[in-house]
């Protein structure tokens, strides 16, 4: 889903209830539906924004003198999957929970510079790439919501609220390569890679448009905002800072009871 698509569906969100606000007042009188009485159960599949690259340099001793190593990891946008459910407890106002988990993967580029075993500042240099290094993340959002006035068969609300971003990204350790005299040159053959942890808490805003299209059935979309920037420390005093979270889209359904 592009980011185009994720604008639209925003320009969605936002102008709905404003449609619906300009109904008859005796329209709005019958429009109190049992999703803003009560409460609701929903789930989803959508995209997520981006992460944004990252990078990562460190040195290693070699020959008296210091390797130097860098990683550029590009996560891609990587597909959601969202559950969730709501309480209305008072005149609209009320509370939502939601899991969504997403899997972006990511290639890393990677480059080095090697001294020389035999003279000093005479650096050999390697490039290679590591594919399908593994991320996931997974967001907790425990919201503040209002369900809008809207007609029986429309369900739309806007949130905010606590969110949770908890992310394991695998991150490269070392560089392997090989050389051999008279070691003028080496050769990228791979990476060795850990999986690391790491959460943040933060604040999440979001709205949603749900139609009725069968029985209690609504189908609609949501979106949702929780991004944070995580820092993960390493042993040898190595730290790395990435994006989690983003602007999530997802479609999916939702079931008032």
């Amino acid at each position: 889903m592009s980011m185009r698509w994720m604008v639209m569906m925003g320009f969605v969100l936002a102008t709905t209830p404003l449609v619906y606000a300009q109904e008859a007042p005796a329209t709005r009188a019958r429009s109190s539906g049992p999703a803003r009485d009560h409460g609701f159960i929903s789930a989803g599949i959508g995209v997520q924004q981006k992460a944004g690259s990252f990078s990562e340099t460190w040195t290693t001793p070699l020959h008296a003198e210091d390797a130097r190593f860098s990683a550029r990891y590009a996560p891609g946008s990587g597909r959601l999957f969202r559950v969730g459910g709501g309480v209305t407890l008072w005149r609209g106002l009320g509370v939502r929970v939601a899991v969504n988990s997403a899997s972006p993967g990511a290639d890393v580029a990677l480059s080095g510079s090697l001294p020389h075993p035999f003279r000093f500042d005479d650096a050999r240099t390697i490039e290679g790439t590591r594919p399908g290094v593994t991320r996931a993340e997974t967001g907790v959002h425990v919201h503040a919501a209002y369900v809008l006035p809207t007609p029986r068969r429309i369900h739309a609300s806007v949130f905010a609220g606590p969110s949770w971003i908890s992310i394991r990204q695998e991150l490269v350790d070392r560089v392997t390569y090989e050389d051999s005299y008279p070691y003028d040159t080496a050769t990228f053959t791979g990476a060795v890679s850990t999986s690391v942890s790491t959460r943040r808490g933060i604040v999440g805003v979001g709205a949603a448009v749900y139609v009725g299209v069968l029985g209690p059935v609504h189908a609609g979309v949501e979106v949702l905002h929780a991004r944070a920037t995580v820092a993960v420390d390493r042993a040898g005093d190595r730290r790395v800072e990435t994006r989690a979270g983003g602007t999530q889209v997802t479609v999916g359904v939702l079931v008032p009871f």
